[in-house]
């Protein structure tokens, strides 16, 4: 399970909820603090695994319900501080995809075609990886 091992080295999870009735979508999360687009993530807590802090953080950002079926190759990169996060990301489907429920005032969430998401995306890390995952998971839409 990962830790912060040290100060350096923060692990977060996080999702790809797909949508696969009508036109193939992704949930993304309009952060109105941070004014930007992302995925759904967040802290690992201690004594909870990737798997568990992915599927809780969908709940609390999203108010999806969500299930993993594919493990995504982790995305790493330099945060404000200068500390490496490791993103434990993970391809996941939801079987309550109307409940979305924004965690924050200002926030949004807003189901996006899967031909949009990199439009959306705010940050270059984040179009970046999903421009590398975005052939995995359409093998599964």
């Amino acid at each position: 399970m990962p830790q912060e091992s040290n100060n350096q080295i923060i692990h977060k999870a996080g999702g790809i909820v797909i949508r696969t009735g009508g036109i193939p979508s992704i949930v993304l999360l309009y952060r109105n603090k941070q004014q930007d687009w992302t995925f759904p993530k967040g802290h690992i807590e201690p004594k909870e695994t990737p798997e568990e802090a992915a599927v809780r953080e969908i709940k609390e950002e999203t108010g999806l319900t969500a299930e993993i079926f594919l493990e995504l190759p982790p995305l790493e990169y330099p945060n404000d501080n200068g500390q490496i996060v490791i993103m434990h990301m993970y391809l996941m489907k939801c079987k309550n995809e109307k409940d979305l429920k924004k965690e924050h005032d200002g926030d949004r969430l807003e189901w996006i075609p899967i031909t949009e998401v990199i439009k959306t995306l705010t940050h270059d890390n984040l179009k970046n990886y999903f421009a590398k995952v975005q052939p995995i998971i359409e093998r599964f839409i």
